[in-house]
């Protein structure tokens, strides 16, 4: 089994040797993801709440004051009073077409990123990958929303429980998708069995390669608030191949043939 870093060394390799490709695809997914951001930011009223939040700075401020003033003082009188006077905004009333629009969103964003996964595959397995496969057909599409919803619901099962169930399951269920772009012909029951079969005593492993790209997430939320998310157009390429690459050395033959190293 590769470590960690043997992982990243595969990916960084792979985007070195297909630099102008990978760009390409990173480029319209970043763009994608970012466009359904903004749009289910507005369509959910999100938007529309930090707007009021933000023309609320001055009596934020001037509430944080008193309540630190009551803190230090152990007024819970004023405690109290000024918990039901917060100068937060009502989350604004969001229309029906809204929330359709919002859910259609959503819908699209976690079959494309279903499918991110399904080209970083493809690219894993030696695969000509590129633009077109971002985009999974109504088939493959349908069974993302499947397991989606199955995943996301043992998930949060999980996480009601206690924090720890809720972190395995999750890491369970992380190679679903890879599972089931290799094997298109498998049932999304049979997908997640087979991802919980191949992350038995890999679990760790997993986090600890997720876990050495900490400071890079981190750096790259810190340039998305300043300026966009350009740093994604590397990172996500680099993390997803790595991921990919995981996989390929639990499964080093799948539907694309042997994974090139």
């Amino acid at each position: 089994m590769k470590a960690p870093y043997e992982l990243r060394f595969y990916a960084r390799r792979h985007i070195g040797e297909n630099f102008k490709r990978i760009l390409l695809v990173s480029l319209i997914a970043t763009a994608i993801f970012f466009g359904i951001s903004v749009l289910t930011s507005n369509t959910s009223g999100y938007a529309e709440w930090i707007r009021a939040g933000a023309a609320n700075t001055d009596k934020m401020s001037e509430w944080m004051l008193s309540y630190r003033d009551a803190i230090s003082k152990n007024d819970s009188a004023a405690l109290e009073a000024l918990m039901k006077e917060r100068p937060i905004p009502p989350y604004p009333n969001v229309p029906v077409l809204g929330i359709v629009l919002t859910a259609l969103l959503k819908v699209c964003e976690a079959v494309l990123r279903a499918g991110y996964s399904g080209f970083f595959l493809r690219r894993a397995r030696g695969a000509d990958a590129g633009v077109r496969d971002l985009f999974p057909s109504f088939i493959s599409g349908v069974r993302i929303l499947i397991l989606n919803l199955l995943v996301s619901l043992a998930v949060a099962l999980g996480y009601v429980l206690l924090i720890i169930p809720g972190v395995i399951l999750s890491y369970r269920y992380r190679l679903v998708y890879f599972v089931m772009f290799d094997n298109p012909d498998m049932g999304v029951f049979a997908c997640m069995r087979e991802s919980g079969r191949l992350m038995r005593g890999n679990k760790l492993r997993l986090f600890r390669l997720d876990l050495s790209f900490l400071g890079w997430e981190l750096l790259s939320a810190l340039v998305t608030l300043m300026f966009l998310p350009v740093l994604d157009l590397w990172l996500t390429p680099y993390i997803g191949l790595s991921r990919a690459y995981f996989y390929t050395d639990l499964v080093p033959n799948g539907q694309y043939g042997k994974t090139a190293q």
